[in-house]
């Protein structure tokens, strides 16, 4: 597993724990350079020969020109009354890795606001989790537990300076990781039993 713009490592988490994947993690914040198994370095600069044959891609491109939170640059530019346009310049590198490694399963993750400006060259998301995390790309359903409510202890949790504070709240949670684990090992199951193996 390959996860780009991967922070703190919430979507790749399930993965480093289990025996049954390898998990390069790409991270441009040198104060991730303690999360395991993360490169530091711009996702725009990497060598796609590093991560060929990865089975998935997961990429968590930075949120901040699509939020629609109040001190974000859409909201603030709509209320100073100017244009803004969202760079897309990271979400455009993304599919470009996804389509020069070809995995055969691949997300691309990020928020609700990004629904529109991602509909172009994503079409619609695949799924939505609890209204907070929008998934496109090519990967089965992931079964969350309706019942599941977001733990907010990376909110809480203590890594690193208050820069972190985006990080922490922009985790994936294990909850999610999980669920495509299981989510691709069912699938596996079920295309070996196919195949009749």
């Amino acid at each position: 597993m390959v996860d780009l713009f991967s922070g703190l490592g919430g979507a790749s988490e399930a993965f480093l724990n289990s025996p049954k994947w390898m998990v390069k993690r790409f991270e441009i914040n040198p104060e991730l350079k303690g999360v395991p198994c993360t490169s530091i370095g711009d996702v725009m600069n990497i060598e796609v020969d590093r991560i060929q044959g990865a089975s998935l891609i997961w990429a968590s491109p930075p949120c901040l020109d699509f939020s629609r939170a109040f001190s974000a640059p859409a909201p603030t530019a709509l209320r100073e009354g100017r244009e803004f346009e969202p760079d897309m310049t990271l979400v455009e590198k993304a599919i470009s890795i996804v389509d020069e490694v070809n995995p055969q399963y691949w997300v691309i993750e990020n928020v609700r606001g990004a629904i529109p400006v991602f509909e172009d060259i994503l079409g619609k998301p695949r799924q939505i989790i609890h209204d907070r995390w929008i998934l496109w790309g090519n990967f089965p359903l992931l079964c969350i537990d309706p019942e599941w409510k977001v733990d907010k202890w990376h909110k809480q949790k203590i890594f690193g300076t208050e820069e972190m504070a985006m990080n922490r709240r922009s985790i994936v949670p294990l909850e999610i990781s999980t669920a495509l684990l299981e989510a691709l090992e069912t699938q596996t199951t079920i295309s070996d039993w196919q195949r009749g193996g």
